[in-house]
């Protein structure tokens, strides 16, 4: 975003008062403008960093969540592996 930032202020001519006041007037409206544009365009950049930042959010809650399953799920698969090598073990036992 590039903006074009009005020139230096007006000079003041001692001759020409009203005139000088009315150039001020113009300048700083137009700084104004810009001031404002800027304002506006840093509040739509910081609204869609923090959409963003809140999508990111629910996603590594998503990811949390998948993690805490595939760690149940290995658990589970860890504890039905140990009691299946028990049960082989004792087996094993029998025959011998």
């Amino acid at each position: 975003m590039a903006t074009i930032l009005p020139g230096s202020p007006p000079t003041f001519n001692k001759n020409d008062v009203s005139g000088t006041v009315k150039s001020l007037c113009n300048y700083t409206r137009s700084m104004q403008e810009n001031l404002d544009f800027l304002l506006g365009q840093m509040k739509k950049n910081m609204e869609e960093t923090n959409k963003t930042v809140s999508s990111q959010g629910e996603a590594i809650k998503s990811i949390q969540n998948a993690l805490a399953s595939v760690q149940n799920s290995l658990s589970t698969l860890s504890s039905n592996y140990n009691s299946l090598a028990a049960r082989v073990a004792a087996l094993e036992q029998k025959i011998t």
